[in-house]
């Protein structure tokens, strides 16, 4: 192989080499065991704010640095015990089935009841279906935080009841996002952009979402409808069909302003001076 072909091969591996690894990552919330708040069998307080990690990432070949990771947190509009600001609520974990939601104004307090606990007022939240996250009187919905930023490409549930419609969020805000204190009807005033309304979700079944390809650190994936009339507000999908699902699995890939690891850097270095010098080359035979 002679020098020009010898700079062409080595320019063409190192962009190779250099190229991201695009692969979707699935962000899974399975569980073998978790202590969870269910009616008045709960035996420790609800932890309104909690917060879980995914059990497990799958993706082949992982397009994320070893330090990325993923929260989830539960809201509900239980402030001023009605439908009214947002506030946290528990998260509770279902093994197989994934994530539900436990709001404040459930009617069957744990004993002892946690601190801020409402009114008591949203039916048998607490209690099978609304142990999932639920939009019958008050609207739940889950966070998921991010680390870098990232396209969500997919949902997956693991359960559900009655009905299955979910609304998308997506925060392209400044800064972190603040949902406590603040209507759905106000979100996207606040940063949030409504990325899409779902329906029917399969169990066990991914569900693509983002479609316009939409990147943000922070998701946020609620029961119902949002801005279904414009209103910006939530609202049942069709009428008396109330949706009870837990929330099994993300799926992401990188965001569009992912900066490429030092490595990679390097490489697409080595691949710019390998085509330089085929090109100087070409122009010097």
């Amino acid at each position: 192989m002679n020098a020009k072909n010898l700079v062409w091969a080595m320019g063409c591996a190192a962009a190779l080499a250099a190229a991201p690894a695009w692969a979707e990552v699935k962000w899974t919330f399975n569980f073998n065991s978790s202590t969870n708040c269910l009616g008045q069998n709960a035996t420790a307080a609800c932890n309104f704010g909690n917060t879980r990690h995914a059990s497990s990432v799958s993706g082949s070949p992982l397009p994320l640095p070893p330090t990325t990771d993923v929260t989830a947190q539960a809201w509900s509009n239980t402030q001023g015990s009605g439908s009214g600001p947002l506030q946290t609520a528990y998260l509770p974990a279902w093994g197989s089935s994934g994530l539900g939601v436990q709001n404040r104004d459930m009617a069957n307090a744990p004993s002892p009841a946690p601190a801020g606990l409402g009114d008591g007022g949203d039916g048998v939240e607490g209690n099978s279906p609304e142990h999932a996250m639920d939009n019958n009187q008050r609207y739940d919905s889950i966070l998921f935080s991010f680390d870098e930023s990232v396209k969500l490409t997919g949902v997956e549930i693991g359960w559900s009841s009655n009905d299955s419609d979910l609304f998308v969020l997506a925060y392209t805000g400044v800064g972190s996002p603040t949902l406590a204190g603040l209507n759905y009807s106000q979100l996207t005033a606040n940063g949030w952009d409504l990325i899409g309304n779902y329906f029917d979700l399969a169990t066990n079944s991914k569900k693509t979402v983002n479609e316009s390809g939409v990147s943000a650190n922070h998701w946020l994936i609620g029961t119902g409808c949002y801005d279904q009339n414009g209103s910006g507000d939530v609202s049942l999908c069709s009428a008396g069909n109330k949706d009870y699902v837990k929330l099994l699995a993300v799926y992401t890939t990188p965001g569009d302003n992912k900066v490429p690891e030092p490595a990679s850097a390097l490489l697409f270095a080595i691949a710019g001076a390998g085509l330089w010098r085929f090109r100087a080359a070409r122009r010097g035979a």
